[in-house]
């Protein structure tokens, strides 16, 4: 039996957990296994983190494309950004902008073909290729314009994938996903095809994998929580809302905003945790704004501690966890799917979040209203608005 060449893209801590859970369910004596860190800027701690949770399973592989880049110190995006943002929606520009950005990924799929083919022909012959990605990684689709016989499989990563499927209305591949069912009834109601919809299976086990995965990334991750007082913990997600241009005062009206639903938080201890992309300024102005109220907390500082994945890192306090809080993040709705202990509460609220998008760019506003509908009926059946 030849077996197969089955090649994964990933993008995150996240991803590559769920990607070597799959690969290590479902993997066959004689399969090769290739794992490809997708191009793009990552820190160099994301990156590490990765290839550790990678080890979980034996790849024939390891390989990253990925630009590295140093942690984010502004609130903003910078100023270049902001105005290419909004420039991309003036008619002229923006076909203008496609041309030219058709132009540069022609050049850069050409380089980055070269360098895939040396890496995948030795292993392929005589083997049938599986390609699995995201709906948006980049790699994925050069190796499958590579070899066209290849099977396409996507793998969900966070609210947009969802998102992306139902607008585009156009299945060409399985997509594995958390929230399967209820998606394919999201599609349905709406006359679109879901068929194609089928079951992302890592729930079973997942909570004892990330302890043990925690144990090899950090040996003194569980001492994190000892200024606690063994109080009963909060946990909340500080999400990466730069992009929407929210403005210094969003993070400390956040804070405000997750107290106002907790009548009694006072006797709790608060963990934070930052996005891995999160910026120094917001954390800066989290830490002054919870010092201020004379809050129990800790903020999650160390760069390790920003790259690793929240559903991972989450697995030593579920125990002592009573609250979790997000505005729309998609690691509160799988946090509520993998830890399905019912002393835990999950909350999300998009309501607060519509205060601060009046000076995002139009791209993120139609984003945002796009997530609206997908959270209400999908992701948000184990959690609560506040």
């Amino acid at each position: 039996m030849t077996g197969r060449l089955r090649i994964f893209v990933t993008t995150s801590h996240i991803s590559c957990v769920y990607m070597t859970l799959h690969a290590r369910r479902t993997g066959l004596p004689n399969d090769r296994d290739i794992l490809l860190i997708d191009v793009g800027e990552r820190t160099e701690e994301v990156i590490s983190l990765i290839r550790k949770a990678a080890t979980a399973h034996t790849w024939t592989v390891v390989r990253s494309f990925s630009q590295k880049v140093a942690q984010r110190t502004s609130a903003l995006p910078p100023l270049r950004k902001r105005i290419m943002r909004r420039a991309k929606e003036l008619p002229v520009l923006r076909s203008l902008y496609r041309r030219l950005l058709e132009r540069v990924n022609k050049r850069t799929d050409e380089y980055l073909m070269g360098e895939l083919r040396p890496m995948i022909e030795p292993l392929g012959p005589g083997r049938s290729i599986e390609v699995f990605g995201h709906t948006q990684t980049h790699l994925n689709r050069l190796v499958a314009r590579m070899y066209p016989t290849s099977m396409l499989i996507m793998f969900e990563h966070g609210l947009g994938d969802y998102l992306y499927i139902g607008e585009h209305q156009k299945p060409t591949t399985t997509m594995l996903a958390l929230f399967a069912s209820r998606y394919r009834e999201f599609l349905a109601k709406r006359e679109l095809p879901f068929d194609h919809i089928a079951p992302l299976e890592v729930e079973q086990g997942f909570q004892e994998h990330a302890e043990q995965h925690l144990r090899d990334i950090h040996p003194s991750a569980d001492r994190i929580h000892d200024v606690s007082g063994h109080r009963p913990l909060v946990f909340i997600l500080l999400e990466t809302v730069d992009m929407y241009e929210v403005g210094i005062r969003f993070w400390s009206a956040y804070i405000d905003h997750v107290l106002s639903a907790i009548p009694d938080h006072h006797r709790f201890h608060f963990i934070l945790k930052p996005h891995p992309m999160a910026s120094k300024v917001s954390l800066d102005e989290t830490e002054a704004h919870c010092r201020r109220l004379g809050m129990s907390f800790t903020l999650l500082k160390e760069p390790w501690q920003h790259g690793i994945s929240a559903e991972v890192l989450f697995s030593q306090w579920a125990r002592r966890t009573e609250h979790v809080f997000c505005l729309f993040s998609s690691a509160c709705f799988y946090l509520s799917r993998l830890y399905r202990a019912p002393h835990i509460r999950y909350h999300y609220s998009t309501a607060f979040m519509d205060q601060w998008t009046g000076n995002a760019p139009p791209m993120y506003k139609r984003h945002f209203e796009g997530l609206k509908p997908l959270i209400h009926e999908v992701f948000s059946e184990r959690c609560e608005a506040y």
